[in-house]
């Protein structure tokens, strides 16, 4: 019930007829009841589905945390047909959801709500229970089944959803057997979501190697590798660790360095929590016994920092009077290493864990076997964009080679120690203004066909907030479409996620809005500006409409760069651009019907791979074989694609070419050898397809979608390295051997990657076939993990509030 093959996780949904969902007990009464366990059914009893309504995704606004918007899953016209000889009765819908390619589960959904036409009946022996859904023997009701997920439980991605089956029983009963029928939906199209805001970890690494690795010794470091993991506290065993033990948080969070404390042989569990936003997942780790000698550096202090009241610009360093000694204490140190400290003072700002003295101070290690104590003297220098606030420091002291900077490892751990504390920054009039950006959701949806002439009109959403720091600014609330932004830029810049509207349709729109109203805007057209008070958050949409004027193409938008000052002139001196990159929508299909006909191929996948003749016959020639995989999409009306195959490795392929154009990657097979065959193939056959030599022809029927693959064969006369691409595809809307289109759009990725080929035999080629499918994960490996799987199922065992 909970797995379909090895990659689906569905939710088992009861529907009920009001607002109040089952709880937990009654699960378990149904599940522990006379209720068989829910098996395949018997073939007499099997319902006939199909799925002939829209499914779709969408975000709406939530009231109570804006920050958040929900995330609906909208699966409409589920045909449901009881067979002839027997009723039955619909007890759950399972969903598939997917987070790009990962399934993804849904334990953050909300009530989900089903509307049919199917009558609603009780078991009279639970009729709090909730109802089931009567369908007579030999006829058929109609479903549709919505969920609005909590995104503010969800992890960030991009989120797809479809029906993937059901379960139902043959009377209407709670003690009865129940019966499971897989079965699947259209997906619907994908949206993004930011997601929450708690740390996230994902695995434990290798320091230095950054491999995978959940064994260490006390001291040894760890990456820890995950999502916002910066800004946190670290917790073992549920118990908060002193935070001299982290350093070197990256900027955006995804990466984090953890030195194991003096904890006990065995195994233990890491937490991270970020005060405002919650804990991390738990990740578990193992502790082993060193067998090195004990090499400590301790009681790490720095005399009087915490009485640096500071007032930071460009280039202040503190005067030399405030210069602060460093003492620490160190014991079995080798001699005849020529082993040195390395001393490095960090502030802590918003963010970011930063160096400010350079890659740090380093002295040379007295050799001892008793414990020494050791002096350094610094003098820090600051950046000039710290605010007036107490801001944390960390000084950290390593034990390195005699090179000064390689670390010095025991046992495969570091030797470090650390002293931690905080100091002031007063008010500056060096403050330099600046704004944040934060993404919070996308949306990209299809009018299906409200253009002139019926041709499609998408509609882009982009909602980010956008935080003032130092000072009032002003957003420069004009929209300009450009994929190069600068300074001279009037307004927001956004552009398609191709860079340009070029093959999208000359006719677009665009609009900057706010959630709220400030005194201070600017309203004038042209001229528009939104106020953001200092240290305040503001919340923007950009409006994007793309009507489908030129061609049928995919289309989405993205967010190029934001104009801003601290007055509300017109002309915006300041450009943001950075970290903009997630900033866009998922693309959407926008057909134009008035264009006669139209292909849109999409890549499946790509091989590469080397015979190796080496391993076949002495003297023998490698010979490569590639596979490009794609699919083609007819629209317009019925098309036939040339069967032919042709190579051609020039810069504009002519129109005349008869049959599909290949080339390698460099454009010639010079190098390579005049030994070459191809093939273009389907994995399905038509009864329209032309098979006559020469003049191949592959039909596919208007709105369907066919998959073929070209396969070429390269035999090396010399050593070479190769690749193969696919350069353009003929077709027509007849069969004609003289196909008279040829498209070449948006084939740069329909290539594979370049192989070795030896013409002597004598090395062996790597084989470097690269699928574009992401690769399955591993299963839980410990009994507490498959605990916490078995306990979020029984979570999904629940509710739903529905009624007609």
């Amino acid at each position: 019930m909970i797995l379909i093959g090895a990659c689906a996780l569905f939710v088992f949904v009861f529907m009920t007829n009001d607002s109040q969902a089952i709880s937990q007990a009654d699960v378990t009464k149904i599940l522990k009841g006379n209720t068989t366990l829910i098996k395949s059914a018997p073939p007499a009893i099997v319902p006939q589905v199909r799925v002939l309504g829209e499914q779709k995704s969408y975000t709406t606004y939530n009231a109570t945390r804006p920050e958040f918007p929900f995330l609906n899953f909208d699966h409409k016209g589920i045909q449901i047909s009881a067979p002839k000889s027997r009723d039955i009765y619909v007890v759950s819908f399972w969903t598939n959801v997917v987070n790009g390619t990962t399934p993804a589960g849904a334990p953050w959904a909300e009530n989900p709500v089903v509307t049919t036409n199917a009558e609603g009946v009780y078991d009279p022996a639970h009729p709090d229970w909730g109802k089931f859904y009567f369908v007579p023997k030999g006829t058929m009701r109609t479903f549709n089944y919505t969920v609005k997920s909590d995104t503010s439980k969800m992890f960030a991605g991009v989120y797809k959803s479809r029906i993937a089956g059901l379960t139902f029983t043959d009377q209407a009963s709670f003690s009865g057997s129940w019966y499971s029928y897989s079965f699947s939906s259209p997906q619907t199209n994908a949206t993004t979501i930011i997601g929450e805001k708690s740390p996230y970890i994902t695995s434990f690494n290798d320091a230095a190697s950054g491999n995978p690795k959940d064994t260490f010794v006390v001291g040894e470091k760890m990456l820890i590798k995950g999502q916002r993991l910066n800004l946190t506290s670290v917790y073992i065993d549920g118990v908060k660790d002193p935070t001299a033990h982290v350093v070197f948080p990256s900027a955006d969070g995804s990466s984090m360095y953890y030195f194991v404390g003096n904890l006990s042989v065995g195994q233990h569990y890491l937490v991270l929590e970020n005060n405002t936003y919650g804990k991390s997942n738990a990740h578990y780790f193992q502790v082993t016994a060193s067998t090195a000698t004990p090499i400590v550096i301790s009681n790490v202090s720095v005399d009087n920092l915490a009485d640096g009241d500071l007032d930071p610009g460009p280039g202040i360093t503190w005067p030399t009077k405030l210069q602060k000694t460093i003492r620490w204490n160190a014991s079995n140190i080798p001699a005849g290493k020529g082993l040195k400290y390395k001393t490095t003072f960090y502030t802590m700002p918003p963010g970011a864990l930063r160096p400010v003295v350079g890659n740090g101070r380093v002295i040379l290690a007295t050799p001892t076997t008793g414990t020494t104590t050791v002096t350094d003297i610094i003098s820090p220098q600051f950046t000039p964009d710290l605010l007036a606030k107490n801001y944390d420091w960390k000084m950290r002291v390593q034990l390195v080679n005699a090179d000064g900077y390689t670390p010095y490892l025991v046992d495969g751990r570091e030797v470090v120690a650390y002293s931690t504390g905080t100091f002031k920054v007063k008010n500056s009039t060096n403050i330099i203004p600046t704004i944040v950006t934060r993404l919070v959701s996308t949306s990209a949806l299809n009018d299906n066909g409200s253009g002139t002439g019926g041709h499609d009109v998408g509609s882009f959403s982009i909602v980010f907030d956008v935080t003032a720091s130092g000072q009032d600014v002003y957003l420069d609330g004009d929209v300009v479409a450009t994929a190069t932004p600068s300074t001279g830029t009037d307004g927001l810049a956004w552009a398609t996620t191709t860079n340009s509207t070029n093959g999208v349709g000359g006719s677009s729109s665009a609009i900057l809005n706010s959630s709220s109203v400030v005194v201070g805007d600017v309203n004038t057209p042209g001229a528009i500006s939104f106020k953001i008070a200092k240290d305040t958050t503001r919340r923007f949409t950009l409006r994007v409409a793309i009507d489908a004027e030129a061609r049928t193409s995919s289309a989405g938008v993205r967010l190029r760069g934001l104009k801003w000052d601290i007055d509300s002139g017109d002309n915006h001196a300041n450009l943001f651009n950075l970290n903009l990159d997630s900033f866009k929508t998922n693309n959407i299909l926008l057909q134009n019907v008035e264009t006669p006909a139209s292909i849109l191929p999409s890549l499946v996948s790509v091989s590469a791979e080397n015979n190796d003749a080496s391993q076949i016959l002495a003297g023998a020639n490698d010979m490569g074989t590639y596979r490009i995989v794609f699919d083609i999409t007819a629209f317009g009306s019925g098309v036939y694609i040339d069967g032919d195959v042709i190579k051609n490795g020039a810069s504009v392929i002519p129109v005349g070419h008869d049959g599909a154009i290949w080339g390698t990657t460099t454009n010639s097979t010079n190098g390579i050898g005049t030994s070459t065959w191809a093939v273009l193939e389907s994995s399905s056959v038509d009864s329209d397809d032309v098979t006559t030599a020469n003049s191949l022809s592959f039909k596919i029927d208007e709105g369907d979608t066919r998959r073929f693959t070209l396969t070429v064969a390269i035999n090396a006369s010399v050593d070479a390295l190769a690749g193969v691409r696919l350069r353009g595809i003929k077709w027509d809307t007849n069969s004609d051997d003289n196909h008279a289109n040829l498209y070449t759009d948006n084939l740069a990725n329909f290539k594979t990657n370049a192989i070795t080929l030896n013409n002597d035999g004598g090395r062996m080629a790597a084989n470097n076939s690269a699928p574009l499918a992401d690769r399955s994960k591993p299963i839980a490996k410990r009994p507490s993990q498959l605990a916490s799987a078995w306990q979020a199922f029984q979570n999904f065992l629940v509710r739903i509030a529905v009624g007609k």
